[in-house]
């Protein structure tokens, strides 16, 4: 049941339920990438980190990020963070950085999450304002973008993902030019 508090905005309760009626559920099976063809530049979008000093994805350039746009309040999100906190240790950190962007208006209930699910490899990025949705063209959450060095986003994938299976490791892989 979605309750009206601890960040739940009338606007996130209707997105909200817009992703339980998505087709990106997750107990309609798991979902995969799909390539973007031809890459496409994504936009600026400010978030916060922990200490509310702001970052944009045009921060992390010259690295492959992981966007991945999520929130504690949506069960399949929360399920794969621990999946992601674990993929982020297969990967040397200098060229790919998995980046949760939690669409929690508070870094508090973030924190609490990252301790109570023992999160302790990915950084606290908040979309506080609620920019990614319309910026990045959202239609439920969790959403995964992986971005090229360059800034262009190279694959998208609505929905949870099985993050230690080897085909979603050799697609990742595949993408960051670490295997043919």
């Amino acid at each position: 049941m979605l309750r009206h508090g601890a960040g739940m905005t009338p606007v996130r309760v209707a997105f909200a339920l817009l992703i339980l009626c998505s087709p990106a559920r997750a107990d309609e099976g798991t979902a995969f990438f799909r390539s973007t063809t031809p890459p496409q530049l994504v936009p600026s979008l400010v978030f916060e980190d922990e200490s509310g000093a702001q970052h944009t994805l045009a921060d992390y350039r010259g690295k492959f990020i992981l966007l991945n746009v999520w929130a504690t309040w949506c069960p399949p999100c929360a399920e794969e963070m621990p999946a992601l906190d674990a993929l982020q240790t297969k990967f040397d950190p200098k060229k790919f950085m998995v980046l949760p962007l939690a669409e929690n208006s508070n870094d508090g209930i973030v924190s609490a999450f990252y301790r109570a699910h023992n999160i302790r490899h990915l950084p606290i990025a908040l979309d506080a304002a609620s920019r990614a949705t319309s910026a990045l063209s959202l239609r439920g959450l969790p959403v995964t973008i992986l971005i090229n060095p360059a800034g262009n986003e190279i694959a998208r994938a609505e929905g949870n993902i099985e993050w230690n299976n080897p085909k979603t490791l050799l697609f990742i892989h595949h993408k960051l030019g670490t295997i043919d």
